[in-house]
């Protein structure tokens, strides 16, 4: 019997009707799924865990979580959480590094769920997690590729030119005068027109008459003159300045066109980079118009890239906008860089799906805030499976204490692992102190029916069905001699 299905086996034995819905659950789920007992020794990996740490669910069986698997940075940190969690604090969405067999090591974003018994008894914890290490690595290239954009533009990298009402320049930055040659005292009080002779498709009077009725200009191509009558190619923005209500001048701004199409090319690189996760990403501006939309968002939200550009996020994140306020989210945001909350999106079958959303800001070089970032995780079916687990803990425990006969789960490491209250009636012991001496239960069997015991064991882990029930003869309490199929 493969690893996955001891797994399930142990867990909804009384329950073969519903073995086989927690067992695709197991294989095909991409989360990282760990059961680990009160003391942090592993009881079951899912497939996803395997594959992801490098070993077998054999060899990490009875091993210690934190330190045969988990990172040594994280390591106290992690064994902290897991003793948080045996107390019954909700420690909520965290991240931890594990190490893999091959001495690598992979970020996970784990959350907890803690198995009692009827008693209140912790018997289990189980952590499920997502592998973030790609999505962390991709948000530590973009904010290298912010950073040196900022440098670029603390450095004077754009021309700045500013008028007056009668479209004479009144200022030039230094970067102008080292693209122009012009210094600066040369140009004061000259026409703009002596640096921006032509637009591309316009003129200069359509650029003034814009302007001086309140609006921005641009951005349009333009040629800039330099002294030596040479053209230089740039992208221009011209916006006005108002003082109550009035403009009185205006501000130019051109951007190197050459250095705009290399900045485009990094763009639609991030662009194609953020095509390629498993996460919905949706980026916004200030005033909430949609201006990214990726790959795996046209998925779940069922909207083309092309629809879905400029529509307002409120549209995207209605459930939450209408639940929660837009307004309290962009306090959280400003006060702490980001917000995380959950989002249920529907499908147009009708489908509803819980997703994971985590907002974060955009600021530019100054600090100002221009756009948002949403980064939706789909967690259903992480959702329905530890529903489906708890819901098979719970119906097992239902069954197992109110049967006349004896239910125990055993395991050839572990020894007892559950036993009802009815061992109480039959033998005598209770199942307290089979609980706290594992190997009781095995010294019970008599010494002629323990090595048929072990081999029942051996041989129901390989596979070899048992249905049909064996008769083994168990010593109680008072020692006397009781036959239990």
């Amino acid at each position: 019997m493969a690893p996955v299905q001891r797994g399930v086996r142990l867990l909804s034995a009384p329950f073969p009707e519903f073995r086989s819905t927690v067992s695709r659950y197991l294989d095909t789920v991409a989360s990282v799924i760990v059961m680990l007992d009160p003391e942090g020794k592993v009881l079951y990996v899912n497939p996803a865990a395997e594959r992801l740490l490098g070993y077998s669910q054999a060899e990490m069986a009875g091993r210690d979580w934190v330190n045969d698997f988990v990172s040594k940075m994280d390591a106290e940190t992690t064994r902290s959480i897991l003793d948080r969690v045996k107390e019954g604090e909700s420690v909520g969405r965290h991240t931890g590094s594990v190490r893999t067999r091959g001495g690598g090591l992979r970020t996970i974003a784990w959350s907890n769920t803690l198995i009692k018994d009827d008693s209140g008894r912790v018997v289990a914890i189980i952590a499920t997690g997502e592998d973030i290490t790609e999505t962390i690595a991709l948000q530590d290239e973009l904010e290298r590729t912010r950073e040196k954009m900022e440098s670029a533009l603390d450095s004077g990298a754009l021309l700045i030119i500013t008028v007056d009402s009668l479209w004479q320049i009144d200022f030039v930055n230094k970067r102008t005068e080292v693209v122009t040659g012009y210094d600066r005292r040369e140009l004061v009080g000259q026409d703009v027109a002596v640096l921006l002779p032509r637009l591309a498709g316009s003129d200069i009077e359509d650029l003034r008459r814009t302007v001086m009725a309140g609006g921005t200009f641009g951005p349009v191509d333009a040629s800039i003159r330099a002294k030596t009558g040479v053209f230089l190619e740039y992208e221009v923005i011209v916006d006005p300045i108002m003082i109550h209500g009035s403009v009185v001048g205006a501000v130019v701004t051109a951007r190197d066109l050459m250095k705009r199409r290399e900045s485009e090319s990094r763009i639609r690189l991030q662009a194609a980079i953020l095509d390629q996760v498993d996460n919905a990403v949706i980026a916004s501006d200030m005033r909430g118009s949609i201006i990214y939309w990726n790959k795996e968002a046209e998925k779940l939200f069922e909207r083309k890239k092309s629809d879905a550009m400029g529509m307002p996020i409120s549209e995207v994140w209605g459930d939450l906008v209408s639940s929660k306020g837009m307004a309290d989210i962009m306090a959280a945001i400003y006060k702490k860089g980001s917000w995380e909350g959950e989002l249920n999106v529907t499908k147009k079958s009708g489908e509803v799906r819980r997703t994971l959303l985590t907002i974060s800001l955009v600021e530019d070089v100054r600090g100002a805030p221009v756009a948002m970032v949403g980064v939706t995780t789909d967690v259903t079916e992480r959702l329905k499976m530890e529903q489906a687990l708890r819901e098979s803990e719970e119906r097992f425990r239902r069954l197992a204490e109110n049967a006349a006969d004896v239910i125990f789960r055993i395991s050839p490491i572990k020894g007892v692992e559950y036993v009802n209250r009815s061992v109480e009636k039959v033998l005598g012991y209770t199942p307290e102190e089979l609980y706290a001496d594992r190997e009781l239960g095995m010294q019970l069997i008599s010494t002629g029916d323990s090595f048929v015991q072990r081999e029942l064991l051996e041989e129901l882990e390989a596979g070899v069905d048992f249905s049909g029930g064996i008769r083994l003869k168990w010593t109680s309490k008072g020692g006397a001699t009781v036959h239990l199929d």
